[in-house]
């Protein structure tokens, strides 16, 4: 439990193999150390994991990474700063998110072995997604490939764990600097889900 009373989600009564407890310790130990910078947990909201199945299923995909799933428990359902600007999660990601990285990769070369089973958990703006490679979905903790109308695939982040979608609090501040500088206000969306950060 965090310091304003925010419990992590526990899953203790799945069996989990090591691999997969590492997994979602790493997932959990990013929030606790955002938490420690100033984000408020209680602006996301999880995703239960009928929600999660029921969100991959639509995808055409039986089964979601332990680390995947443990992001999607924590902020599937709303996302607020993580990843800001981009559709993520159970709410926003739909089977057309991943038709259209399908298609952005006709005539591209990748060295993806299964894009047709792909998990895609993240959609910037329909042009640009973040997936994780059918053959890679048994694993705890897989890779994530980002898929952009137009550009190479190339391999974005060695495992989900390690994908960067935090918010980075120092950005905030300057952001809320900034416009505080130029105005009477800083915008609500900068500084939603923060502590005072000045």
């Amino acid at each position: 439990m965090s310091g304003d009373g925010y419990a992590l989600p526990s899953w203790t009564e799945v069996a989990r193999t090591p691999d997969e407890v590492r997994a979602i310790d790493s997932v959990q130990n990013t929030f606790q150390r955002v938490i420690a910078q100033g984000w408020r947990p209680a602006t996301v909201v999880g995703a239960t994991d009928a929600e999660i199945m029921d969100w991959a299923g639509r995808q055409g995909v039986d089964t979601v990474p332990a680390a995947a799933k443990e992001v999607l428990r924590m902020i599937g359902r709303r996302h607020g700063a993580w990843l800001g600007g981009t559709r993520l999660g159970t709410e926003e990601v739909r089977p057309e998110s991943k038709a259209g990285a399908i298609a952005c990769l006709r005539n591209r070369e990748s060295e993806m072995t299964d894009p047709s089973g792909m998990l895609v958990p993240a959609d910037h703006q329909a042009y640009s997604y973040m997936v994780i490679d059918g053959s890679d979905l048994y694993r705890p903790d897989p890779p994530v490939w980002p898929i952009t109308e137009g550009e190479e695939v190339i391999l974005c982040s060695p495992a989900v764990s390690q994908w960067s979608i935090a918010p980075d609090p120092e950005l905030f501040r300057r952001r809320i600097a900034m416009f505080r500088r130029i105005g009477p206000k800083p915008l609500s969306s900068l500084t939603d889900g923060f502590e005072a950060l000045d």
